[in-house]
């Protein structure tokens, strides 16, 4: 029984084609960072919610979702 090796990429080593593939992982998750930077910073993340969740209904019977929103005057 003979086992035949073949050429995947033609990379001239698994080391460029690992380097290659580290590299784009930095490159996205350096983009990622960066919107989740954005995201954070941004005003509406810091302010409170004028909504409430009611919990119980979530974490108890899972039967209903209750919604609780402040009254605009």
């Amino acid at each position: 029984m003979q086992i035949r090796l073949t050429r995947i990429s033609n990379k001239e080593s698994i080391g460029e084609l690992l380097a290659e593939r580290t590299k784009a992982v930095k490159v996205y998750a350096s983009l990622l960072l960066i919107l989740l930077n954005l995201a954070a910073l941004s005003p509406p993340s810091w302010a409170q919610m004028k909504v409430r969740l009611n919990w119980s209904a979530t974490a108890g019977t899972q039967s209903g979702f209750w919604i609780a929103q402040k009254a605009s005057r």
